[in-house]
């Protein structure tokens, strides 16, 4: 399990309340960026978690959104966990649809729930679970409150077979999408590219010009890459002559709309 979320978002206390002491802190492969592991048994399950470097997105921008985007891409985890700060969730689950993308079962956890109540708001997160796809808990990390809701959900969620094909996807605008299909279906030719990523995931990436993906697909699969690139110009083309914005602007655009259709 890893433990995703924004800077100064909690991530760190819900990590320390669900693995107390049994921790060891070491730095990821060839970088100084700090990994913390841990693990407890619950219900009969031993669960390891990651504590991810705090991000804001997953684009290859940051150190640290390149090694939390690595990691998670190599690693593949059974399940995320998004810690995002819930008095302020149009930017703190922006992490949350990139993770969407990859296609790997989340549970986003509204920490500092006690300044929303604070506030007077109340979330419907019943309905904020059937409109994002995913679960949500309400969680106050440095009182301890929510910690037996996030392990009963991770070992729910752990059992459920159909969990990533229920994974909701964020559907753009129809112009995007059927560019999105075109880069897709040459993407599936390959089968061993597809199990190595989402497809989907993948199109987003070399529509945004995720440079470190581009470059490992045109080392790992330089046949492909081509193909997938001639595609890529020609959608970016498309796009950017019907919408006067490149795909890099476009899809990010469509994340925040998507998060505040949800939140309206």
């Amino acid at each position: 399990v890893c433990i995703a979320g924004n800077p100064n978002s909690g991530k760190s206390t819900i990590f320390n309340n669900l693995t107390g002491l049994h921790q060891k802190v070491g730095n990821y492969p060839g970088v100084t960026v700090e990994k913390k592991e841990g693990g407890r048994k619950y219900k009969n399950s031993n669960i390891h978690f990651v504590d991810l470097p705090g991000t804001y997105s997953l684009a290859a921008h940051s150190l640290e959104e390149i090694v939390a985007k690595d990691f998670i891409i190599s690693s593949k985890p059974d399940i995320i966990i998004d810690v995002v700060d819930a008095s302020n969730l149009e930017r703190s689950l922006y992490l949350a649809t990139q993770i969407k993308e990859i296609g790997i079962p989340l549970i986003i956890v509204l920490n500092m729930y006690d300044t929303v109540d604070k506030m007077g708001v109340e979330y419907d997160l019943r309905k904020m679970e059937q409109l994002f796809g995913v679960k949500f808990i309400k969680s106050v990390g440095h009182k301890k409150i929510g910690n037996q809701e996030i392990l009963d959900a991770i070992i729910e969620l752990s059992k459920d077979d159909k969990a990533k094909e229920s994974l909701k996807i964020i559907h753009y605008n129809d112009e995007i999408e059927n560019e999105i299909f075109k880069i897709q279906k040459i993407i599936c030719e390959d089968v061993s590219l597809c199990e190595m990523f989402s497809p989907r995931w993948l199109t987003l990436k070399f529509l945004e010009s995720d440079e470190s993906i581009k470059k490992e697909i045109e080392k790992k699969f330089s046949i492909m890459y081509e193909k997938i690139l001639t595609q890529t110009k020609k959608s970016s083309s498309h796009l950017k002559s019907g919408f006067g914005e490149e795909p890099d602007l476009l899809i990010p655009e469509g994340r925040y709309a998507f998060i505040k259709g949800m939140l309206k």
